[in-house]
């Protein structure tokens, strides 16, 4: 048996006037049950299920006077806004101050100075390594360019000859 709970509510003025949570409601909540919902919806009696979809209209606002339900902003000097000062011990830690001393902050710098100066060593080892990198590949690509060249000049070469064998050749016969 499934069951819905649903509580009044107070009218739309004295819900502006009011924060939802300052003050617990206190109208009593209406219990409806599944099987009242549906003996009223398999009734044959058109006239009763009639009745309760009015009844069900008469309980909700219609749509434009329906008050948003998005955040109700109040102001802080609205009595019924209650500010609490809370004190807490001093070595609390929501307590203590953020503030450092200058010896707390000397450190600090001299600490990020520190791991700044490493990160930047590093940095510049790297880009160092990847400078040999590329000056290594570059006379590589240099060497192969020279071999290739050096190969083409010897295919060519043979093609020369190789040709003008094959004309002494032709010519002699």
């Amino acid at each position: 048996m499934a069951s819905t709970i649903s509580t009044n509510t107070m009218s739309s003025t004295e819900a502006s006037a009011t924060p939802s949570l300052a003050e617990p409601s206190t109208a009593a909540p209406t219990i409806t049950t599944a099987e009242s919902n549906q003996t009223s919806l398999n009734s044959s009696d058109g006239e009763e299920d009639g009745r309760s979809r009015s009844n069900s209209r008469t309980l909700r606002p219609r749509l434009g006077t329906r008050k948003s339900s998005g955040t109700m902003i109040i102001p802080a000097d609205h009595p019924d806004v209650e500010i609490k000062e809370e004190s807490y011990p001093a070595d609390d830690a929501r307590a203590m101050s953020p503030r450092r001393s200058s010896a707390d902050t000397e450190r600090m710098v001299q600490e990020a100075r520190q791991v700044a100066e490493t990160h930047a060593i590093e940095k510049q080892s790297g880009i160092n390594a990847l400078i040999e990198r590329i000056e290594s590949v570059k006379a590589e690509h240099d060497k192969l360019e020279r071999n290739n060249n050096a190969l083409q000049d010897y295919i060519g070469g043979l093609h020369r000859s190789m040709s003008r064998t094959a004309l002494d050749t032709s010519r002699k016969k």
